[in-house]
């Protein structure tokens, strides 16, 4: 996920990072999000170990990252899928 991440924003983005946030801030500081996700239930506290929490906009601005990378990378570079529609 940090590495599409990482090729999305240097794809993207026309400076090398947004206001006072550079680009590897910005995956550090993802990277300190997907790995030390907790939560609290039933007097217990939890930890995602893969992923995040489908609740919260990070994660899913991050899948829509994902699936759009997956889709341009994966997809269209095969040659069988050249003449053949895909849609999300």
């Amino acid at each position: 996920m940090l590495l599409v991440l990482e090729c999305f924003l240097n794809d993207h983005l026309a400076i090398p990072g947004i206001e006072n946030l550079s680009i590897k801030k910005i995956i550090d500081l993802t990277a300190l999000f997907l790995h030390n996700n907790q939560f609290y239930y039933d007097n217990k506290i939890y930890r995602f170990t893969k992923g995040g929490p489908s609740s919260l906009a990070l994660t899913e601005t991050l899948s829509h990252i994902y699936a759009y990378q997956w889709g341009q990378r994966f997809l269209f570079e095969q040659p069988s899928l050249r003449n053949e529609f895909y849609g999300r």
